[in-house]
């Protein structure tokens, strides 16, 4: 990246396709300017669509379905409540999804859900881009503080382990 102008538009608007990521990250490199960290940040707050999905399924569909997927979905991990047709906490169900995916332990055909194309796309972005903010701060101080104070911003606790 060389063009000033093509580096400031990145901030103009939200990342919409995975190479985006990339770009942001390269601008961050060129300019050391936080808020690329930032707008990369800012994909981990879009919005669960499995969460959204699979609530939607729970509360539209019968305990004998349910059944067929209780032992799965305690596999993964979903923190659901089978009895009062919710999930509970605040786990993004989009990144669990693609982690689980990606280590071999989830098939998105075993879902009691279908994803759009387009849903794929965002779920594959925020688990690209919670990789790559964990990568980046382990090598860049910096990128950890952005990170640490986007935290803190967001009312989250952040504790190194």
């Amino acid at each position: 990246m060389s063009n000033l102008k093509e580096i400031k538009s990145l901030l103009k608007s939200e990342p919409d396709h995975p190479e985006q990521l990339d770009l942001l990250w390269s601008a961050y490199a060129e300019t050391e300017n936080h808020q690329f960290v930032t707008k990369i940040i800012s994909v981990l707050d879009w919005r669960d669509c499995v969460r959204e999905r699979m609530e939607t399924w729970l509360r539209g569909t019968e305990r004998s379905e349910h059944l067929r997927y209780e032992q799965r979905t305690v596999e993964w991990l979903f923190p659901i409540d089978y009895g009062d047709k919710k999930i509970n906490g605040p786990l993004d169900l989009d990144i669990l999804v693609a982690l689980l995916a990606r280590d071999g332990r989830l098939r998105f055909e075993d879902l009691p859900i279908s994803l759009t194309d387009e849903e794929m796309v965002r779920l594959s972005m925020k688990s690209a881009a919670l990789w790559s903010l964990l990568s980046m701060s382990k090598q860049d101080s910096r990128v950890a503080n952005v990170c640490k104070n986007e935290a803190v911003h967001d009312g989250c606790v952040f504790r190194r382990r």
